[in-house]
């Protein structure tokens, strides 16, 4: 009998933990939703659904799958662990972007090329690149603090 107390206190802990998770997830959503100037309609027209589920996954109501997930990111030019919350080491977030952009050979920066530049210089060439491409690979400054 004190197992099954165990296994029920168990399931509500995690059941707890998975709505609560979803509902960072929604307030994710509409934070880049709104910072991006669009309205539930539009951007459920976008991901091929209605304006109403999106209010569901903002509101935390309804789970988002991986792949509406990942959709939903390159909509809204995001890294898919943005929504995720995932802290990442920021180095990390740099490296990855500066792989991108190295492997663009007609961005004409040489120090691209330079695979031992520190972390700084990395970042300062990602965001020349992204100005010149008018994309954006990193997080904004007010994102950077989501990560260590």
């Amino acid at each position: 009998m004190h197992f099954l107390r165990n296994c029920d206190e168990f399931a509500n802990i995690m059941e707890r933990n998975e709505v609560e998770r979803y509902s960072q997830i929604g307030t994710r959503i509409r934070q880049a939703r709104q910072e991006a100037g669009l309205s539930q309609e539009e951007l459920g027209r976008r991901l091929g659904i209605s304006g109403v589920a999106v209010g569901h996954y903002e509101r935390g109501t309804r789970s988002i799958g991986i792949h509406e997930l990942e959709r939903l990111a390159q909509i809204l030019e995001r890294p898919l662990t943005w929504f995720l919350h995932q802290r990442r080491p920021w180095r990390d977030v740099v490296d990855a972007a500066f792989a991108e952009v190295a492997a663009d050979p007609s961005f004409p920066h040489g120090a691209r090329h330079d695979v031992n530049l520190e972390t700084p210089f990395k970042e300062y060439i990602v965001r020349l690149y992204e100005k010149a491409r008018n994309r954006r690979l990193l997080p904004t400054e007010e994102e950077r603090l989501d990560y260590d």
